[in-house]
């Protein structure tokens, strides 16, 4: 019997940023996202690093949250703490069990964050990036898209 492949045209768009993690050898979960559950979140994490960065393009559904939380509880569990790089391409809102979820998961783990980067092309989202000094211990700091690589160097350089 042969065997199936998948039809290329059925699979979800490439993400740059996924393909760049992936390239640099960045731990990401793209790869375990399929066809029939696409996510408006993907998650990676550095190499040998408590660096981890997410790329919000979409609607952030249920699915998204809990795909998300167990990555960043394995990766809290192994390094303690963890620096954050969130890049809001778009943004077209949040299920009401998603951001049950979200709050609940910052509660648990405020101290889990030393910093925090927020990429957005929104004034709006980047303000909400700001109230994050509210809610977490976390070091937080805003960066429009063209300032990406700023937002990347801060974290690094952050200790």
């Amino acid at each position: 019997m042969a065997s199936k492949q998948a039809d290329p045209s059925l699979q979800p768009p490439r993400d740059r940023a996924v393909e760049r993690a992936e390239a640099e050898g960045m731990v990401t979960d793209a790869a375990k996202v399929s066809a029939e559950e696409p996510s408006a979140v993907h998650y990676s994490r550095w190499p040998d690093s408590n660096i981890v960065e997410f790329v919000v393009d979409g609607h952030v559904t249920e699915a998204d949250l809990e795909r998300v939380t167990r990555r960043l509880d394995e990766d809290i569990a192994k390094f303690g703490t963890l620096r954050a790089l969130e890049i809001v391409r778009s943004f077209e809102g949040i299920s009401p069990a998603a951001l049950w979820k979200d709050v609940a998961f910052a509660m648990r783990h405020a101290d889990a964050f030393t910093h925090a980067a927020v990429v957005a092309d929104s004034s709006i989202i980047r303000r909400l990036g700001d109230l994050g000094d509210l809610l977490s211990r976390a070091e937080v700091k805003t960066f429009a898209p063209e300032q990406t690589d700023e937002a990347r160097v801060w974290l690094t350089s952050a200790s």
